[in-house]
């Protein structure tokens, strides 16, 4: 069984400067002005976030993969502004066990991570057998896999969403420590993407 960490890596996005441009002329749309210098664009989207005038920051597109357990994934499709597309379970049959390691896995001792161990391969050795010697398919044997498999995610949003989910999953006391962990990576990506627009955000 391969453990791993949870993860969010670009997927798709456009440029900085179009998406400052794309910005800050929806944001002129809105007030019937005009100006095209890439400075005076940025200088506007940091009167937008100061005046809290989000909705222009919809209209910069950006898409992760992300790389989490079932039970993390569970939690990010709530977020419903956002678009999804999932691994199977009913279709890609797990051919090797992959888990996310849960809160505080490496501080429990010994015994502890024995017992949780011999459950989760309990688990997929179950599924194995169901599907490679009882001839069930992978969409039933799938009810006995643990909500820590590994699942991957394309989830697309517009900035202003993907600020938001921040403000909800990392800014914001008591959030589940994989989603943290998760939210964390994300900003690094979006800090990656648009270095210039997270900047003025942050």
């Amino acid at each position: 069984m391969k453990m791993i960490k949870p993860g969010a890596y670009p997927y798709s996005h456009i440029s900085q400067s179009d998406a400052i441009l794309n910005i800050a002329g929806a944001a002129r749309t809105c007030y019937a002005s005009t100006g095209k210098n890439y400075s005076t664009e940025l200088g506007l989207i940091e009167k937008l976030i100061k005046n809290n005038h989000m909705s222009p920051f919809e209209q910069a597109q950006v898409g992760l993969r992300i790389v989490c357990s079932r039970s993390c994934s569970h939690q990010l499709v709530r977020h419903r502004h956002f678009s999804f597309c999932q691994e199977s379970q009913r279709y890609v049959k797990i051919d090797e066990p992959v888990c996310v390691a849960p809160e505080g896995f490496y501080d429990w001792d010994e015994s502890t991570r024995t017992l949780w161990g011999t459950c989760v391969s309990s688990s997929f050795a179950t599924y194995d057998k169901f599907v490679n010697e009882n001839g069930i398919t992978p969409q039933a044997a799938r009810s006995v896999l643990p909500n820590c498999t590994a699942t991957t995610l394309v989830m697309t949003g517009n900035l202003r969403c993907w600020m938001e989910f921040l403000e909800k999953r990392l800014f914001t006391p008591g959030a589940d420590v994989e989603m943290i962990e998760v939210a964390n990576q994300i900003l690094s990506c979006l800090q990656g993407i648009y270095p210039k627009i997270m900047e003025v955000w942050l």
